[in-house]
């Protein structure tokens, strides 16, 4: 039994590897014959006219793997993923095509958010002491999790700046809540993360190209963005905690070290360009992956390995820790991790800036 199991779910893996493989040069042909390409600007990190529509090969065996696995383990939980990561796809499709108000962008995140938090996968009920916190009521809940679905969500959107670093932190992402998942022998959200990451290293096979080269684009990181929210919302519904181990109280804290990269970098950025009287989401190039690109001449490549490196160096920091720490020194110790993040960048930009 153990034995078919792990061939099922490897063949996620692989299926999901081979269909974005085979998906993504018709994509690029599209792309080339219609001139969809994305437009150049002082925040580009690239100097020739590329296609952005790599979504579009990564949400195909998504829907797949989300159709099948709800076939073979019988969870219904898939039925409201497909409904949601359907919405942020053709927003984000909508967006690469024509361009989209943030405004317009934030309600459909809501709406999806929304449709998902129908199921009793997602709903939390219980922070476990978190914070001091423990059950909430639903009007309180609800709201904080539409904002951290809208947050992180964009906060993933934002990171996709150079190549290879979206696909690396997915990759990264989702070995994390595989992982996760398979201690709480939840096998249909394990198989959504492996065909995830057998899709992304498809991506990034053409990615880090330099001829058949392509970009993820809003069509696939909000898409992607969404499913991870989706996934550490999942944990936090569950009452039992079998985390490797970890108290309830803590797996917050590791679950943000999980995702350090983004939620850190985005804070920062939102902060910095609230503080200069600009709009959260006004373009510049001060995010960790520019400011490390600029200051020490990397390679893209070379920066988003950095970038990956670092992440797991804080998760695995983090889940370490967890397991002895009491819940206040844990909370210290992620504290000084953003803020030592926060100081060093905030250094190296201001260096990069007086040379420039």
């Amino acid at each position: 039994m153990f034995f078919q199991q792990a061939v099922l779910l490897l063949l996620f893996l692989v299926g999901g590897f081979i269909a974005t493989y085979f998906l993504i040069p018709p994509v690029i042909n599209v792309v080339r014959i219609k001139k969809l390409y994305e437009k150049l600007n002082e925040r580009s990190s690239h100097r020739l006219p590329t296609p952005s529509f790599g979504g579009v090969a990564i949400y195909l065996p998504m829907l797949l793997a989300l159709v099948f696995s709800a076939h073979l383990f019988a969870d219904l939980t898939a039925t409201y993923i497909i409904g949601g990561v359907s919405i942020l796809f053709f927003v984000g499709l909508k967006d690469d095509l024509t361009g989209i108000k943030p405004s317009n962008k934030l309600i459909a995140q809501l709406l999806a958010a929304a449709l998902v938090f129908l199921s009793p996968s997602f709903q939390i009920s219980n922070l476990h002491g978190w914070l001091g916190l423990q059950q909430l009521h639903p009007l309180l809940l609800f709201p904080l999790a539409f904002v951290v679905v809208a947050f992180f969500v964009n906060a993933f959107n934002l990171i996709d700046g150079i190549d290879g670093l979206s696909g690396g932190l997915g990759v990264f992402f989702s070995l994390g809540f595989t992982f996760f998942f398979s201690q709480l022998s939840d096998w249909l959200m394990v198989a959504m993360n492996l065909a995830v990451i057998g899709s992304l290293f498809a991506f990034l096979r053409f990615n880090l190209s330099f001829h058949r080269k392509i970009f993820l684009g809003d069509t696939g990181s909000l898409l992607l963005g969404f499913f991870y929210v989706l996934c550490v919302l999942m944990l936090m519904s569950r009452e039992e905690s079998v985390l490797f181990g970890l108290p309830a109280q803590n797996v917050p804290y590791v679950l943000i070290g999980l995702l350090f990269v983004p939620v850190v970098d985005s804070l920062r950025v939102f902060f910095v360009r609230i503080k200069e009287k600009r709009s959260p989401f006004s373009a510049d190039r001060n995010h960790i992956h520019h400011v490390i690109l600029d200051q020490f001449s990397l390679s893209h490549g070379q920066t988003s390995l950095l970038l990956v490196c670092f992440n797991a160096l804080v998760f695995l920091s983090l889940l370490g820790a967890a397991r002895f720490l009491q819940q206040s020194i844990l909370a210290l110790l992620l504290l000084l991790l953003i803020l030592g993040t926060t100081i060093f960048l905030t250094r190296m930009r201001k260096k990069r800036d007086s040379s420039l």
